[in-house]
């Protein structure tokens, strides 16, 4: 099922209640021209200005199958890139920065948020929320700067069709790797670094509990982020939450 509606507080509550009224459907996708409370990763609030696009998936799953649920947020940022390519909308300026943010380099060479998934489990049902600045972005700072694709691919942006795309795209995806998980999973993470996430390789990031340097190298088959520190040349994987981006330090990589 898939819903458009004129305005709400938050896609992911609108997909959970009607996921609930209609326990015949298997998946319940939301999309809304305006969004009135977006939030993001870590209780971070998502701005939502007029003309982009806000919209969750909600999803019944079994918990009592072992599967590595983080790794959802990878599926959703594969899926949403090969939702832009079908729409034509994807070129080398834009990139996903692990784990599940898309970015862009403007033509002046700063990198910059574009959009981002949020992915949560909630009494057994899986939310996918997508927030994308598609036709404008939040006033930029230099510690934080963003941007809206229509701005940096100099075209329009198909908000419905992209947001349609992006649906079919991920519930492939989603019933492929619940069948296989494993397989699909390497499958994700080949084709995410080698062709969506690469310009990380330039980044440089922080270490929160060490508060030293690292570089990336790649990424495992369960969705951990290849780092090195760069002091001191060790390896160390890392997890969702355990890195920062150090500002400007992605600029100027393409």
């Amino acid at each position: 099922m898939f819903l458009k509606i004129r305005e709400c507080e938050s896609t992911q509550t609108i997909a959970l209640e009607n996921l609930d009224s209609f326990p015949n459907e298997e998946s319940v996708w939301v999309l809304s021209e305006n969004m009135t409370k977006g939030r993001g990763r870590l209780g971070r609030t998502w701005q939502c200005l007029s003309g982009n696009l806000f919209m969750s998936g909600a999803f019944r799953i079994d918990l009592s199958k072992e599967r590595h649920w983080p790794f959802v947020s990878l599926l959703a940022a594969r899926a949403l890139c090969k939702a832009l390519e079908s729409q034509h909308l994807w070129n080398d300026k834009l990139f996903i920065k692990w784990p599940n943010d898309i970015w862009a380099v403007s033509n002046s060479g700063v990198a910059g948020k574009v959009g981002g998934l949020l992915s949560e489990i909630k009494k057994s049902k899986l939310i996918i929320g997508l927030g994308l600045n598609t036709s404008a972005h939040p006033k930029n700072n230099e510690d934080y700067p963003t941007w809206d694709l229509e701005s940096i691919l100099a075209k329009p942006c198909p908000r419905i069709a992209l947001g349609e795309a992006f649906s079919n795209e991920f519930s492939k995806y989603f019933s492929a790797w619940l069948q296989a998980p494993e397989d699909e999973q390497n499958k994700c993470t080949d084709d995410l670094w080698i062709n969506y996430m690469s310009p990380m390789k330039n980044g440089i990031f922080k270490h929160n509990e060490s508060q030293r340097e690292l570089s990336v190298s790649g990424l495992q088959n369960d969705g951990g982020l290849k780092t090195i520190y760069i002091d001191t040349q060790e390896s160390l994987i890392v997890r969702d939450g355990e890195v920062q981006l150090i500002p400007g330090s992605l600029s100027k990589t393409k």
